[in-house]
């Protein structure tokens, strides 16, 4: 599962770093986001904006470039 997290940067460093702050790590992964729940209320966006054809291809951008970085390809 891939998940979306925001730390502060100095916290990120530290982790970097440091391999005994697990349970800052643990906290930091439970408050994250699956991405596959953001990429599906994308998609919901895309399916309700329909009418607009910039908008919704855009978003299928969006999409891919998610998917790019995350090395799934495109769906």
């Amino acid at each position: 599962m891939q998940i979306v997290i925001d730390i502060p940067q100095e916290a990120y460093k530290i982790i970097k770093k440091d391999t005994e702050s697990e349970m800052y790590i643990i906290q930091v992964i439970k408050q994250g986001i699956p991405l596959d729940d953001i990429k599906a209320e994308i998609r919901q966006v895309v399916e309700e904006e329909a009418d607009d054809e910039r908008w919704s291809r855009g978003l299928h951008y969006a999409l891919k470039i998610i998917d790019r970085h995350t090395g799934k390809g495109t769906e």
